[in-house]
């Protein structure tokens, strides 16, 4: 079981991680290419849309988890107060 902390910090590197980098390779492409850089429209859409769709994808990926484990956690709290 992940603590919330833990399910955090993944979801930053998650997305932060490829952002960066990303940034980083842009950056040495302008120092070694000093035009100006022409990108086609797929890449245009990837750079834009990428990181929202990475990140609606680890939103619902978390929401699904959180749900399956919420729900065995309270049957086993109802027997307890049953008791």
């Amino acid at each position: 079981m992940q603590t919330v902390l833990g399910r955090k910090l993944l979801t930053l590197v998650l997305l932060w991680g490829p952002a960066l980098l990303i940034s980083w390779q842009l950056r040495l492409w302008g120092e070694r290419r000093p035009d100006p850089l022409e990108p086609d429209g797929p890449v245009v859409a990837l750079l834009v849309f990428g990181p929202a769709v990475v990140a609606v994808v680890v939103t619902v990926a978390g929401l699904l988890a959180g749900s399956r484990t919420a729900g065995e956690g309270e049957s086993g709290d109802c027997e307890q107060e049953s008791r």
